[in-house]
């Protein structure tokens, strides 16, 4: 039977056309033939209708929410005038399209193109034994809603109707043709059994996950049939993993699978939810809706501390990410909508601009603290020597919480636990604490922020890691201890002079409506409602944005706020507490001094210099730059004196590091299995390549390199010498253009060993006794330090969300300026550390 497209079929546009002429709307007709894939000739079509329309009865109970369930009852008057106007439409179409079974077992669709149209042909069935016709017709909804709920999501409704092929229409991920035969097989009256065995009176998605235990049956062909069936329900709910068709290869891609496609998801240990804070709940012209991104966990505990191991984040695995828009926590099933306009709004807050109108400005916000300040003045003018009323109190409170959140980057809840304490000593049980000594200037001192992995420090004896704190300050140069003095005398005057005094106390007092005091204290000193409880604890955020250059992981660790673009960045970032402090005191300068033009003090910004300070905060397993420039000095000298000798006593190993340590410091190479790129894969002008080290095979996180003319000529060399040694050593079988290490077997047998980071680690440890990925978190560091700008590391280290990709369709990344700026300081780097090409 040779079939034509939809657009095409005689019987498709008659039906679409006398749809219309009884007043039906002709795209429902359309919809209704795309999402069940109806045969281009239509037959049976009105008892495949009647059939849908008996199995909405008993799924609506089941599913009152779904798109796939709405979709299909909005088309019910379509499904209605099919059947009753039968013999109509049978007339003006053509005898097929109501063609009757000759017999008890024949199938009119059978060998008219049931490959070509599974679901359709396995609509057409009812159960050949009556009594469990209703159990058989919810089996059917069960493969219907997750066949609809598939297609409606990949939205390909033209590509249907332009389908003229002769085999499978190919509109899924996976084909839907193995679970439809399942459920047409189990018609039958010989598996009435195993229907009533299936629990198809719950939810479509309960009814996918309790196919993880299959009916008891004996016969292996049939476990296999009911096994497609439930691959494909657990693939459309999220429970299974869908395997693209023809999925392309990337090079020195380490993972498979594909991105996670799902109608709903369930809060559970094994996902984490992330909200997104690109909107601002109170502003009513901000108010975008609760959104937030959900991650699955889809490592055992083994195989996170493998990558922990290897230094590698475990979030950094192929990020299967959902999008859930209006979440309710009260749910314990949520849609999961792919909302085009929502996605831009995330798109757009990711690329972090400077100028978004959801930030205050200067102007806006020194004017807002101004009339703060002048509330406050109001207070404590006429309290002096006085106690203040609980009310006043709390107005001088909640003007010292809003400096707090503005001035630390901090929310509410994290600037209402504020600790002030006296004589400057520290507190290190908050994460904010304001260290106030009377009659000397203020400082802040802060929690940083630093990845939630538990991993181990470097031997306590090692002097070769960064030395590490938690805790940082910086000083008040906003003029915040002359507020909080009135605070303080009041707190201390309140105590009885017999009593102790106390070294230090909470900022807020504990009361269950300041918070609403709050918020009803911003609406009357700024009625207009554009300064809201998000602005303010967001503006310091932004501030450090806009003078770190983006350096998003500097600004989360400051603010104490985890930015979902930071989490995994997180991880390969250690920030010196000098550099952090100069960028606060960039971000807060410039409101501290229009602050003081504004209420008209006299006061002189003359903030204290700069003390040195060697710590570092962030993420752990950094080397200084010292030991690893050490490290090189010693591994080229070892490779100097094992030059002539066999190369199975180390030489062969040592040159392999070698190289790919020059690869990966070039690169930002993840640790994988064959961290390398042959030279001849590489543009011999430019030495441009394409390096897909974490990837799912849709090439999202692939990215261009450029690797140095010097580098180059070292990769050249090598892979030379590799021929060499295979010609040389024929129990060694591996290619020629890859490193691989040499192991010296059983009776002296010399044989190949893949270079992973199982096996890069003993090789590399006598020189440098880190995790084989420390290159990232080193090279991430030290670029930041050299002034380099963080959208140059973040595209070298294949760092991008949506929105942010270099490659994007609105992106004005340039990979010439990339490039020319990367070499400025990627390549001075790499030779003064004495990785400069040298071959050994």
């Amino acid at each position: 039977m040779n079939h034509n497209s939809p657009k095409n079929s005689v019987q498709h546009n008659k039906l679409i056309k006398l749809a219309i002429h009884n007043g039906l709307e002709g795209f429902l007709v359309k919809r209704l033939l795309w999402i069940i894939n109806s045969h281009d000739s239509l037959i049976s079509f009105p008892r495949i209708c009647q059939n849908i329309s008996n199995i909405l009865v008993l799924m609506n109970p089941l599913d009152k929410t779904s798109p796939a369930i709405q979709t299909l009852n909005n088309l019910a008057p379509v499904l209605e005038w099919v059947h009753q106007d039968r013999l109509n439409l049978t007339q003006a179409i053509g005898p097929d399209f109501d063609r009757q079974p000759s017999g008890p077992k024949d199938h009119p669709v059978m060998g008219q193109g049931s490959k070509r149209h599974p679901l359709y042909t396995t609509l057409w069935n009812t159960h050949e034994d009556k009594s469990v016709g209703d159990e058989y017709r919810t089996l059917q909804g069960h493969l219907l809603i997750a066949h609809v709920g598939e297609l409606l999501r990949k939205n390909n409704q033209a590509d249907y109707e332009n389908f003229s092929g002769q085999t499978e229409w190919k509109g899924f991920d996976n084909s839907p043709y193995p679970a439809s035969l399942a459920v047409r097989l189990l018609s039958e009256a010989s598996y009435a059994p195993v229907v009533q065995q299936l629990k198809v009176a719950v939810s479509p998605k309960k009814f996918a996950q309790s196919l993880n235990i299959l009916p008891t049956v004996h016969s292996r062909d049939l476990l296999d049939t009911l096994n497609n069936l439930r691959r494909f329900l657990q693939k459309h709910h999220g429970i299974e993993e869908w395997v693209l068709r023809n999925r392309p290869t990337a090079g020195n891609s380490t993972s498979g699978g594909s991105p996670r496609v799902t109608g709903y998801v369930e809060i559970s240990p094994q996902l984490i939810k992330r909200d997104i804070s690109f909107a601002d709940s109170s502003d009513p012209f901000e108010n975008f809706g609760a959104t937030a991104i959900i991650n699955e966990i889809d490592l055992d505990h083994p195989e996170q501390q493998e990558r922990l191991d290897a230094d590698l984040a475990p979030d950094e695995v192929d990020q299967h990410e959902l999008l859930l828009i209006d979440f309710n926590t009260d749910q314990t099933g949520t849609v999961s909508a792919n909302s085009g306009a929502q996605q831009r709004h995330i798109a757009m807050a990711n690329q972090l601009f400077p100028w978004a109108y959801q930030q205050l400005t200067l102007s806006e916000l020194s004017g807002f603290l101004a009339k703060a300040v002048e509330r406050f003045t109001q207070v404590v003018s006429t309290k002096k020597g006085k106690i203040f009323s609980d009310s006043e109190q709390e107005i001088v409170e909640i003007v010292c919480l809003i400096r707090v959140m503005i001035f630390t980057g901090s929310d509410f809840e994290r600037a209402r636990k504020t600790v002030i304490c006296l004589n400057g000593q520290p507190n290190q049980n908050v994460d904010v604490v304001y260290l106030f000594d009377q009659g000397k200037p203020g400082r802040w001192q802060l929690r940083a922020m630093k990845p939630d992995y538990k991993t181990q420090n470097v031997m306590a004896n090692s002097l070769l890691d960064r030395p590490r704190t938690d805790f940082f300050e910086f000083p008040d140069i906003t003029f915040t201890d002359l507020m909080l003095a009135y605070l303080v005398s009041h707190t201390l005057d309140k105590i009885n002079p017999l009593d102790a005094k106390p070294t230090q106390f909470q900022l807020v007092r504990e009361s269950k409506n300041f918070r609403q005091n709050f918020l009803n204290f911003l609406k009357q000193i700024d009625p207009s409602g554009r300064v809201t409880e998000h602005k303010l604890s967001m503006f310091l955020f932004h501030r450090l944005l806009e003078v770190s250059h983006g350096d998003v992981c500097a600004t989360s660790i400051i603010c104490g706020y985890p930015h979902p673009l930071a989490r995994v960045r997180m991880f390969y970032s250690v920030n010196s507490v000098n550099e952090l402090e100069k960028l606060y005191r960039e971000a807060i300068g410039d409101l501290a001094s229009q602050l003081l033009k504004v209420t008209q003090r006299t006061n002189k910004i003359t903030p204290p210099p700069v003390v040195q300070n060697h710590f570092s905060v962030g993420s752990r397993f950094c080397p200084t730059y010292d030991a690893v420039k050490n490290s090189v000095s010693q591994l080229r000298r070892s490779l100097t004196e094992n030059r002539n000798r066999q190369i199975e006593n180390g030489f062969h190993n040592q040159y392999v590091l070698w190289v790919l340590w020059h690869f990966n410091f070039s690169t930002a190479c993840r640790a994988i299995v064959d961290p390398y790129i042959p030279v001849g894969e590489l543009d011999p002008v430019t030495g441009v390549g394409l390096l897909a080290d974490k990837d799912d095979g849709t090439g999202y996180k692939a990215r261009l390199i450029c690797i140095p003319p010097f580098v180059r000529t070292l990769m050249a060399s090598f892979e030379s010498y590799l021929e060499l040694v295979i010609n040389e050593y024929h129990s060694v079988r591996y290619s020629s253009h890859l490193p691989f290490f040499l192991r010296l077997g059983f009776r002296g047998k010399i044989s190949a060993e893949p270079v992973q980071p199982r096996t890069v680690g003993p090789v590399m440890e006598p020189f440098l006794p880190y995790p084989t990925n420390f290159h990232r978190r080193f090279m991430r560091t030290t670029l930041l330090d050299r002034g380099c700008p963080g959208e140059v590391v973040d595209a070298w280290m294949g760092h991008w969300h949506a929105g942010e990709e270099p490659w994007g369709p609105y992106s004005t990344f340039s990979f010439r300026e990339y490039r020319n700026q990367l070499e400025t300081f990627l390549v001075p780097i790499m030779q003064d550390l004495g990785l400069d090409g040298s071959l050994p």
